[in-house]
């Protein structure tokens, strides 16, 4: 299950890294993570606090040239774009519309926090684990879960 990619996100589109993993025991969590897996995930919103589409792609790192790739792929350049401060999106803010703002929780980013809770859950609640390897069909299928949800009165004709 994948999207067609033929429609790029536009209105409001919210844009930030996450990482996927296991429980750490030892060691740095976050970006100093060794075993998790990065990704970048952009979210159109729909009203204040709705998801209409997300796209979430694997990432080796967090460098301009990475989260390039899910804007150039999924976001159009007349969506109004809300990132959190990390410089790698400075550069990009040449080409897209994109506002920086300080990530502070419960405050603003509720739309994009509940959405990677929800990725987070679903591959914890469904697949109890998923490869490296194959991480990025599995992020794949829940976008194209999620994207369809809006088409619900479209499942079933009689």
């Amino acid at each position: 299950m994948k999207s067609s990619e033929d429609y790029p996100m536009t209105g409001e589109v919210e844009v930030d890294e996450a990482f996927i993993g296991q429980k750490e025991v030892v060691g740095q969590v976050g970006r100093g993570s060794k075993d998790k897996a990065q990704i970048v995930v952009a979210i159109e919103k729909t009203g204040s606090s709705g998801i209409k589409r997300m796209y979430v792609k694997k990432i080796d790192n967090a460098s301009t040239s990475e989260l390039q790739t899910i804007f150039d792929k999924h976001i159009s350049k007349s969506a109004k774009i809300l990132t959190d401060k990390w410089r790698g999106y400075s550069p990009i803010s040449k080409h897209f519309n994109i506002t920086q703002e300080k990530s502070e929780p419960d405050i603003n980013f509720r739309v994009m926090h509940r959405g990677i809770q929800q990725l987070k859950s679903w591959i914890r609640g469904i697949h109890h684990s998923v490869d490296k390897k194959y991480l990025q069909a599995y992020l794949d299928e829940f976008c194209y879960r999620i994207n369809r949800s809006i088409h619900k009165d479209e499942i079933l004709t009689i």
